[in-house]
């Protein structure tokens, strides 16, 4: 089972953020009122991003600006 690493919400609490690792690509689950949107990994144009970038991406779901 993969283990979450970190987890963020929103100010309303209705999106949630979980970051995780799976062979050696972090993912981020975009979670909203409970149900997962989209499991996205943190790979693009062939480049494996860093934990920071999946923070990143992390907070622009949860504060709106990825949809």
């Amino acid at each position: 089972m993969t283990e979450i690493k970190q987890v963020m919400m929103s100010e309303d609490r209705t999106r949630r953020a979980e970051i995780f690792s799976k062979n050696d690509v972090w993912h981020v689950n975009m979670i909203i009122g409970g149900q997962l949107i989209e499991c996205r990994p943190m790979i693009s144009d062939g480049t494996v991003h860093s934990l920071r970038y999946a923070e990143d991406a992390a907070e622009n779901w949860c504060m709106g600006i990825i949809e």
